[in-house]
Parts: structure tokens; C-alpha cells; sequence
């Protein structure tokens, strides 16, 4: 289901609909255009299947989002709207081009997903994916394998609980674990969506570009400038299809039986990070956990009870 209201900046809720005609305060949280650009990317998409995107999601997430019409800050959507441009920005530069593929749609008996770019993007030998994606310098840094790590200083702990132990420090790395998988995912799934096609795809690669980049972004992440160019590795066919199956199915038993799926895990949320700011379902999932615990207590109460009577 779509986005049917905004949440407007005192906290209450007003349909989109009537935002766009006419603002109930003296004046608007953002110019016109804006708020229409935001509006026009919250409705539905009329897609007929899952798309990789929602199958990406935690499966909670996607189901909420599914099944119910939900309020959205226009403030949170800034974001996602900047990376749309980026996307027509890109894709308004090669109108015309016969070379390449932009923005089309394709699908299997899977799921759908929209190619950004597809051709001779980067060179002249490689037929590749190229995909735009607006992130944090942070994001950027842990894709390319920037971070720190524990080294051993050569001293050791001379009391308390652990003495005798090696000493350690953190030192910045660029050899750390290049954390990219969601990207991975994504593009490979996309490049199975080709090649069924009869589209041969040699490379598969992320343009990012850091949204936060500043002349501070270096000693923050190691970030130098504010768009890399990253290539991603292959992932065998089946283990890419059986990974989106899964997602699928447990989309499809939800759907069928009714039943609100477990709540998305730790790497879907961020570690909560999400759920507190950036899931538009959040609050439907919090009465859902709220209605599960409540009948968890019961219960346990009742269990309890028996317990009880069965002893006397």
C-alpha cells in the first residue's frame, strides 16, 4: 500500500492529497515543487510482483508496507528524492544514446528490478551494470574495506583481570572486510535479470557518491573524494536465486496465513538504527510487538495458573 499521508512538522497528519492543494499552516515546511517531487515518489508504483528492493528489505518491513496505508515526514523523504535525481540526472545525460540501457524494468518468475545503466559505461571492452547510489562517507569507507582494526602493541597487562595479556590498539586499514553484500545482492540479481534477457554482463559496478563528503570526510573515514567507482564480485546464480526465493516465500507464507512475519533482524535494522528513524512502518510494527507481548504475558499467566492448580 502507499505513503496516503504526510506527517506535517507539529506532529499531526494531513492526506497528501489535501497538502498538495493547500496547506493547512500560514505557511509550508518546503517550497511546492518539493513537496510535489516527494509526493509523486511516496505512492504506489503499481508493480504486479515483489521487487528486489522490497525483497531486500527486512520481511517484516516489506509486509507492513504491503499491506497498510502509512504517514511519511517529508523531511525523511529529502533524501531518497535527492537520489532519484541523481538517477534522472544521469540518465537525462544520454538520452538517445543506443550504447546502453537506462531505467528499464525487468523481471522473472522471482521478483522485478529497474537497471540503472547497462552498456559500455566505464570502458570500451566491458559490458557492465552501473548503478547510482547516494550514501554516507561511512557507507562508502566499509565498501571499500576502510576501517580500523586490533593490533598487538608488544606490551602486556601487569595487573587487574587480565594480566598477562597482550596489549592491543586500533589502527586505521584499508585491507578490512569490504562490506558491500546488500550491494552485491542487488546487482547480481539484476544481472541474472539480463542475461535471462540474452544480455551478456561482464562487470557489475556502484557509482556511490558520499552525501556527506566534506574536507573533514578523510580524517573521518579515509574518504578523499565524493564519488567511487566500485566493482562488484559475482555471485553464483543459484546461491543469488535460492537467497531471493527464501526472502519470497516468507513474504508469500505471510500473505497467505495472515500472519505479521518475526521482526526484521539485527543487519535488516541496523542494529535499531532504522526502526528509530528511518522505517516508515515503524509504528505499526510497535503496536504489533506491543499486541505480542501482551498475549505472550497472558500466556505465561495462564501456564502459571495451571502449574498452581495442578500442585494443589
Amino acid at each position: 500500500m502507499p505513503a496516503t499521508h504526510f506527517i506535517c512538522p507539529d506532529g499531526s497528519l494531513c492526506p497528501i492529497k489535501e497538502c498538495l492543494q493547500k496547506c493547512k499552516f500560514n505557511q509550508r515546511c518546503m517550497a511546492r515543487p518539493a513537496i510535489k517531487a516527494i509526493a509523486s515518489k511516496a505512492g504506489d508504483r503499481g508493480l504486479h510482483q515483489f521487487s528486489v528492493t522490497e525483497l531486500l528489505r527486512g520481511t517484516r518491513e516489506s509486509y507492513l508496507m504491503k499491506l497498510y496505508n502509512y504517514p511519511v515526514d517529508p523531511q525523511s523523504l529529502m533524501l531518497s528524492t535527492t537520489g532519484t535525481a541523481l538517477h534522472d540526472f544521469n540518465e537525462h545525460a544520454v538520452d538517445g544514446e543506443t550504447w546502453l540501457i537506462t531505467e528499464k524494468r525487468f523481471h522473472n518468475d522471482i521478483a522485478s528490478g529497474q537497471i540503472d545503466t547497462y552498456g559500455y559505461v566505464l570502458n570500451d571492452h566491458e559490458l557492465a551494470i552501473c548503478d547510482y547510489k547516494l550514501t554516507t562517507s561511512y557507507k562508502i569507507a566499509k565498501a571499500l574495506g576502510y576501517g580500523t582494526t586490533k593490533v598487538p602493541t608488544g606490551e602486556f597487562y601487569k595487573t587487574g583481570a587480565k594480566k598477562g595479556q597482550p596489549k592491543f590498539k586500533q589502527m586505521w586499514t584499508d585491507k578490512a572486510v569490504h562490506k558491500r553484500m546488500d550491494w552485491a545482492l542487488q546487482q547480481n540479481f539484476y544481472r541474472i535479470l539480463l542475461e535471462e534477457q540474452g544480455y551478456k554482463v561482464d562487470a557489475m559496478y556502484i557509482q556511490a557518491y558520499a552525501r556527506d563528503f566534506s574536507a573533514s570526510s578523510e580524517a573521518k573515514s579515509g574518504i578523499k573524494h565524493p564519488q567511487y567507482v566500485i566493482r562488484l564480485n559475482k555471485i553464483s546464480d543459484r546461491w543469488i536465486k535460492l537467497w531471493f526465493k527464501v526472502k519470497k516465500a516468507k513474504l508469500e507464507a505471510a500473505f497467505f496465513n495472515n500472519e505479521v512475519p518475526p521482526l526484521c533482524t539485527p543487519k535488516e535494522t541496523w542494529n535499531g538504527l532504522k526502526c528509530e528513524k528511518f522505517c516508515n512502518v515503524a509504528h505499526l510494527c510497535k503496536k504489533f510487538q506491543e499486541k505480542e507481548n501482551r498475549a505472550k504475558d497472558i500466556g505465561t499467566q495462564v501456564i502459571e495458573r495451571m502449574q498452581k492448580n495442578a500442585g494443589n
